[in-house]
């Protein structure tokens, strides 16, 4: 019990008891409200979401590792480098220029940009998955660095608008859970 407890106030926020709640009617308050709500459900796909991300991300760096030369005689530091140079500065730039179009539109269509933002993050990684893919076709090997600067932009797209649609799911979900604004620090932290 005191295991499933401490996971409980590790992952989920604290919901406030009312005034002369005990401990146990404190805690089964807390899970109705969490269930109810909709924010364990969302939580477990959100999370099962970015563990998914994570594992495809270390696949797609070891891709792309092997992509720029890495292990393989003859391949050069410096292209390796100017490969991520030009990729990474991509992806800046996309940045840039999407937060200056965007930006106006992201609070009011929070869960529209959401979707956007998982979409991209998962389309990038597929194209740096794929992109080592077409070294060993002579007439497709000049996609490899815009495939990997594609990709990257997609992550760049996905990163702004996750970054920015972030707090407003929060302050949604500290509003929901706890009425109030004050829980969005609890809610942000788990």
């Amino acid at each position: 019990h005191k295991l499933k407890s401490s996971l409980r106030s590790t992952f989920l926020p604290t919901i406030p008891s009312k005034v002369g709640d005990d401990i146990k009617e404190g805690e089964r308050r807390r899970q109705d409200v969490l269930a109810q709500s909709g924010y364990l459900k969302y939580m477990i796909c959100d999370n099962l979401q970015d563990l998914s991300t994570s594992l495809r991300s270390v696949l797609a760096t070891q891709r792309i590792l092997e992509g720029v030369g890495v292990g393989r005689t003859g391949a050069t530091a410096l292209s390796a480098t100017l490969n991520f140079l030009i990729r990474d500065g991509c992806g800046m730039i996309a940045s840039l220029l999407f937060t200056s179009l965007a930006a106006s539109s992201f609070r009011r269509n929070v869960k529209t940009w959401k979707y956007f933002a998982d979409c991209m993050v998962d389309i990038g990684i597929t194209l740096e998955i794929i992109a080592p893919s077409v070294l060993s076709s002579s007439r497709l090997s000049g996609w490899f660095l815009p495939l990997l600067c594609l990709g990257n932009v997609c992550k760049a797209l996905c990163g702004v608008a996750a970054g920015a649609c972030g707090g407003a799911m929060n302050l949604f979900w500290a509003m929901k859970l706890m009425g109030t604004e004050e829980g969005i620090s609890e809610v942000s932290a788990k």
